[in-house]
C-alpha cells in the first residue's frame, strides 16, 4: 500500500510538470549573475552542515558576492534576517527570482534544498553532508529495493515517452555539476554514487570542518567536565536510536555512575533524519535535539570521547586525533537490511569495536585511565581520508567555485 502510493505521488508529480515544462526550458535563456549565488541545507527545513559554513565565510570574506539562503522554515529566516544575512522563503517571489538569476547553488542534501523548479541553467554545487562509509546515491544496493523499482518503472515511461532529456533533469537528485570530496579515497566512490567524471569532483575538504581546528569557544556542555563523551549513530531506516540503546544492554542507572566517577557527560544525538521517542534527559546523560539551528561540529569540536558506529562523523572527528569507540551492535543486520559499506569495517576503524553498552562503559574507563592504544591508527586514517588536516576548506572551495 505504502509503495503504490509512493508511485502514485511520482506519477502526480511528472502530470502537474508538463505544463510547467516549458518554462523549465526556458529558464536556459536567462542571463545568470556570477555574483549571485544561492544556498540550502536539508530540504529547507536546517541552518547548518557543510553549505552552512560557505555561506557564512561567503558573507565575513566577500561582500562582492550576493549571498542567499533560502529555507521552508520561518523560524529560520526570522533568525538569519537578524544576523544581516539575506534569507527568503524558498517559494517567495523574492526567493524565486534568485533562483532564476543564481550562477551558482550550494546545497548539502539535495535540489529540495532551494527551489529545484527554477535552477535550471545554474551550476549546482553539491557539498554532501559526510564522508560516505556507507554506499550512498547509485551504488545503494539494498535499501527500499522495490521502491527504487516502483520509481524506475514510472521514470522510465515519462522519461521517454514524454518528457525530454533536459526536462527529465528536474526530478533527477544525481544530476550536479559538481561534488565536494575531502580526500582521493571517498572520490572514486562519489563518482559512481553520482555519476560524476573526475574533473566533477571537487577535492577541497568539508567547509563544516573548519570550526573543529579553530574555534576556540568551549560549547556550555564541556564546561566543568573533564571527560565529554558523545554518541552519534548513523540513520537506520527500520530502527532509531531507541532501540541502539534498550537492545543492547544500556542502563542509564550505571552510566551515571560511571560519569559521575570520572566527572564526565554522555550527549546523545540521532541523525537528523531519524526520529527519536527519549524523554528529555538530566543529569549526566543528555539528550541533543535535533534543532533548525544546530551546528554539531560545535559541539562535537570538545567532545573528548566520540562513540558511533558507521557515520561519517567518524571521518570528520579523526581530525582532532581523539579517542573513538565503535558500536556497530547490529553489523549483519545493518548491512543485510539497511546498507552496503564502501570498506572493509574492521581495517577502516581506529578505535575498539564493542557488542553492547557494558563494553563500552569498560572502554570508556580504560580511556580514562590512559589506555589509548589507537593513536597511530587514528593518524594513519586520517591521512586517508582527510586530505586536509587544516581549517581552510571553505577558503578552498570559495575559490574553486568562484573559478568554475
Amino acid at each position: 500500500m505504502i509503495l503504490d502510493k509512493i508511485f502514485f505521488k511520482r506519477l502526480i508529480g511528472y502530470i502537474i510538470f508538463i505544463p510547467f515544462s516549458p518554462f523549465w526550458w526556458l529558464q536556459k535563456l536567462i542571463k545568470r549573475k556570477n555574483n549571485i549565488w544561492v544556498f540550502g541545507a536539508w530540504h529547507g527545513y536546517s541552518y547548518s552542515d557543510n553549505s552552512k559554513a560557505i555561506f557564512e565565510y561567503v558573507n565575513q570574506n566577500h561582500n562582492e558576492i550576493i549571498s542567499v539562503w533560502l529555507t521552508r522554515d520561518p523560524f529560520i529566516s526570522n533568525q538569519l534576517l537578524k544576523k544581516g544575512y539575506r534569507c527568503y522563503m524558498t517559494n517567495s517571489i523574492t526567493g524565486v527570482v534568485f533562483s532564476l538569476f543564481a550562477k551558482n547553488v550550494i546545497i548539502s542534501c539535495g535540489k529540495s534544498d532551494v527551489n529545484r523548479f527554477f535552477i535550471n541553467g545554474a551550476k549546482i554545487f553539491h557539498l554532501w553532508h559526510g564522508a560516505p562509509m556507507k554506499q550512498i546515491g547509485l551504488d545503494e544496493k539494498i535499501d527500499s529495493v522495490i521502491r527504487k523499482n516502483k520509481n524506475r518503472e514510472i521514470d522510465n515511461y515519462f522519461y521517454w515517452r514524454i518528457l525530454p532529456k533536459y526536462i527529465f533533469t528536474l526530478f533527477d537528485e544525481y544530476h550536479v555539476n559538481f561534488l565536494v570530496s575531502t580526500s582521493k579515497e571517498f572520490s572514486k566512490n562519489l563518482q559512481t554514487a553520482f555519476e560524476l567524471s573526475p574533473k566533477r569532483i571537487l577535492l577541497t575538504g568539508y567547509p563544516r570542518n573548519d570550526v573543529l581546528l579553530m574555534d576556540n569557544q568551549i560549547n556550555k556542555y564541556k564546561e566543568k567536565t573533564d571527560y565529554l563523551i558523545m554518541y552519534m549513530p548513523t540513520f537506520r531506516s527500520k530502527k532509531s536510536i531507541d532501540d541502539l540503546l534498550n537492545e543492547y544492554s544500556f542502563s542509564m542507572e550505571r552510566i551515571e555512575e560511571l560519569l559521575e566517577k570520572i566527572n564526565g557527560r554522555l550527549i546523545i544525538k540521532a541523525h537528523f533524519a531519524s526520529e527519536s521517542k527519549l524523554n528529555d534527559m538530566q543529569g549526566r546523560v543528555i539528550k541533543v535535539a535535533n534543532h533548525p539551528l544546530l551546528d554539531v561540529n560545535h559541539i562535537l569540536k570538545d567532545v573528548d570521547v566520540l562513540i558511533t558506529d558507521y557515520s561519517g562523523c567518524y571521518f570528520d572527528y579523526l581530525l582532532l586525533n581523539k579517542p573513538i569507540i565503535f558500536t556497530p551492535f547490529d553489523y549483519e543486520d545493518y548491512i543485510f537490511n539497511d546498507r552496503q559499506l564502501y570498506f572493509e569495517y574492521d581495517q577502516i576503524i581506529s578505535g575498539p569495536k564493542t557488542k553492547n553498552w557494558i563494553d563500552v562503559e569498560k572502554e570508556i574507563l580504560k580511556i580514562v585511565n590512559g589506555n589509548d592504544m589507537y593513536k597511530e591508527k587514528r593518524v594513519q586514517m586520517n591521512k586517508r581520508f582527510n586530505e586536509f588536516q587544516d581549517s581552510n576548506s571553505s577558503k578552498r572551495l570559495f575559490k574553486t567555485i568562484n573559478s568554475n
